[in-house]
């Protein structure tokens, strides 16, 4: 079986410097390379700005939402109970429905400090955002790999 691991089937914990070197890298040759190809940037566009500005400030408004503190600690619960690396379908499928209402949760999330200059909370929620759709992507990708392969080990598809 093919791995496309600097590390073969299994990393040991605390070992990424090499993935870290290898991939950066190669992320680093290729988008110097898309960047020749494409030539000169295109300006931003109004539509492109406004879309910026209402992530930005999507939360502005929410007086009687939810505090992102809490909706990270449910995120972060969901993920360890559900896709750590000892994993099992049932347990993955029940995962993604929470993770469908945690991400409704987290578009009524409130902010309490709504400045625009060094507001440290709303970066936070721009972070957990963020986190939102990396673990959502990783949920949905291990809910699809029916195997166990390496240090990620399926009960339901026993290697």
């Amino acid at each position: 079986i093919a791995c496309v691991s600097v590390h073969g089937a299994n990393r040991l914990g605390g070992n990424s410097l090499l993935d870290l070197v290898v991939f950066g890298r190669a992320a680093g040759l290729h988008l110097q390379e898309s960047i020749a190809e494409q030539g000169a940037l295109r300006d931003a566009s109004e539509s492109d700005v406004e879309a910026s500005l209402d992530r930005l400030n999507r939360w502005n408004n929410n007086r009687n939402g939810e505090d992102p503190v809490a909706i990270r600690k449910a995120l972060q619960e969901c993920m360890q109970h559900n896709f750590s690396v000892f994993r099992e379908g049932d347990a993955m499928a029940k995962g993604l429905e929470q993770l469908k209402v945690i991400r409704e949760r987290l578009k009524n999330a409130r902010l309490d400090d709504t400045s625009s200059e060094f507001n440290t909370q709303r970066v936070e929620c721009l972070e957990l955002d963020n986190l939102m759709e990396t673990a959502y992507a990783t949920a949905v990708s291990a809910n699809f790999r029916t195997e166990s392969r390496g240090a990620h080990s399926r009960f339901d598809f026993p290697g």
